[in-house]
């Protein structure tokens, strides 16, 4: 193992989907991860960088969108006694209409029409150990709302899943880069009640988050099952080497509203 694998440190892998033709790979990408690292849940994981508890290499793995294919994921994943966290879009639960599901997915996911997961399949991912997380109401580009319309999207969707849910947790903002978001919305998360943000920014994190939970951003590197797996653990060897403290913080300067 490279010593960047081997370092110390919370690496969060997310994904999309997972397809029919992806279930081999995948299963093989767990099996490789697993002889080095150990896999934790989403909330220990964020709780163990706020809380500086970073004492071996940590893996915790998000799906994002809340396609129906997620339940294939954690099938897979439940093989392995791995728990994930699924990000999703709260107006989408439960979706079946044609139409609309052809539009978002066209507009907002760039993919063809795809089944998107129920309320009843959000229960079964919780009784299996997993968590929900909050991807907005709509997925949409937060950067380029209100004031207003952001506070809808991300309130919006903590009131609808701990009304639904009892409880959520964590939250990561579509498209995921810097330039997808802004401090107001980082602002909005924390006071609508969330415990943690996410980025889609490559990183890990190797220290401390020293001011608590609104000082941390989540850097998670995305994965693309199909990759050939040393791909994969190139890219987690280069975040780790290049990982320190900085890689907790939100980027500065950065916008402070939103765009319009």
């Amino acid at each position: 193992m490279s010593s960047g694998l081997a370092r110390n440190r919370i690496q969060f892998l997310y994904m999309h989907h997972l397809f029919e033709d992806g279930k081999t790979s995948f299963r093989k990408l767990l099996a490789r991860l697993s002889v080095d690292h150990q896999f934790i849940s989403y909330s220990e994981a964020v709780d163990r960088v706020i809380q500086g508890k970073i004492d071996k290499p940590y893996i915790a793995i998000s799906v994002d969108d809340g396609l129906k294919d997620s339940l294939t994921a954690a099938d897979l994943m439940n093989e392995f006694g791995i728990s994930a966290c699924f990000f999703t879009c709260a107006s989408m639960v439960g979706e079946t209409d044609p139409v609309r599901i052809r539009k978002f997915c066209a507009q907002k996911l760039n993919m063809p029409p795809t089944e998107f997961l129920s309320w009843g399949d959000l229960g079964t991912l919780l009784k299996a150990g997993h968590e929900i997380g909050s991807h907005t109401m709509t997925h949409p580009n937060l950067a380029k709302l209100s004031v207003q319309e952001v506070e809808t999207e991300i309130s919006g969707s903590f009131e609808v899943f701990t009304r639904e849910l009892g409880q959520v947790k964590h939250f990561a903002w579509p498209y995921g880069h810097f330039s997808d978001f802004n401090q107001s919305g980082v602002r909005v998360v924390f006071q609508s009640g969330f415990k943690s943000c996410a980025s889609a920014e490559r990183g890990c994190h190797v220290a401390q988050a020293s001011d608590g939970e609104s000082s941390l951003c989540i850097r998670r590197d995305n994965t693309v099952v199909k990759w050939p797996v040393d791909h994969l653990l190139y890219l987690m060897a280069r975040n780790s080497q290049a990982a320190s403290s900085a890689t907790n913080q939100w980027p500065q300067p950065w916008s402070d509203q939103p765009n319009n």
